[in-house]
């Protein structure tokens, strides 16, 4: 397989969190992002790799999900559990996913 760095993991976790947004808000871009994380994991490796399928095909980690919803709900109470629970994931997957996702939100 190829040896990804620690800086690559972070920029596809982010691009995973925008892709996964991205389809899941129905951006009109959907079909083109999606389109683009599947051909990004042809050159990563794993993880990351199955990361951008799934979140190509609309599949998260929980927390991830529950973060959006939370943000799209403007939820405040749920906010804050929702954080603390995308964060603690990995060392650094859930902020660099939240990164994306916000990303998403906002464009």
């Amino acid at each position: 397989g190829v040896a990804v760095r620690r800086a690559d993991r972070d920029q596809d976790d982010a691009i995973a969190g925008f892709v996964y947004a991205s389809v899941a808000l129905q951006r009109s871009n959907a079909d083109a992002v999606r389109a683009a994380a599947l051909s990004a994991a042809t050159a990563t490796g794993e993880p990351s790799a199955s990361l951008l399928r799934a979140a190509a095909d609309g599949e998260v980690f929980a927390p991830a999900a529950q973060m959006l919803a939370a943000l799209l709900r403007a939820d405040g109470p749920a906010l804050a559990p929702a954080l603390r629970n995308l964060t603690a994931l990995g060392r650094t997957t859930g902020r660099a996913m939240l990164t994306g996702i916000t990303r998403a939100i906002l464009s």
